[in-house]
């Protein structure tokens, strides 16, 4: 194997791990940067659910004219609960965000805030009150409080996320 074939190697996980993030992404261990904005930051000093819509987002345009438009946002949820398995079931997630009226890509997300050495564990995502999300891998040892960062297509207002 050269050392050409190796760098290869080692970068397609890199670009695999970004799909579905805005451009300008920078996953961290404990972080989540756009346009070099911490994320982690942001939901230190504002509440959730928030939306970060990246530097060059034509944010003048109504969502009914995004059509196909590769654009993308974040939504910073913060976890209310999270529940262990039960019964069989994979463990239980309730996030502060009403995520149905968006385009998420909930198996994207990320925790933000701090870095966690625990494996990641299938969990099922409740997105919005009364409804049952996917499956989705994060840190076995999520927690009440904790802060998921979620890349969405389009463009999403935070008054969509409000429940």
């Amino acid at each position: 194997m050269t050392f050409t074939t190796l760098l290869t190697t080692l970068a397609r996980p890199r670009r695999a791990a970004l799909e579905g993030w805005p451009e300008g992404t920078e996953l961290t261990r404990d972080d989540v940067l756009v346009d070099g904005t911490s994320l982690a930051r942001l939901a230190e000093h504002y509440p959730t659910p928030r939306v970060y819509v990246p530097v060059g987002a034509d944010v003048t345009r109504v969502d009914r004219f995004w059509g196909d438009a590769p654009a993308r946002t974040v939504v910073l949820a913060r976890v209310e609960d999270a529940v262990p398995p039960l019964g069989g079931e994979s463990r239980q997630a309730w996030l502060d965000a009403d995520l149905g009226g968006c385009v998420v890509l909930l198996d994207r997300a990320r925790l933000v805030g701090r870095a966690s050495a625990e494996p990641a564990r299938p969990f099922t995502v409740h997105p919005s009150p009364g409804r049952r999300g996917p499956v989705v891998p994060l840190p076995r040892d999520l927690r009440r409080g904790d802060v998921l960062a979620v890349p969405c297509a389009g463009l999403v207002a935070a008054a969509d996320l409000a429940r």
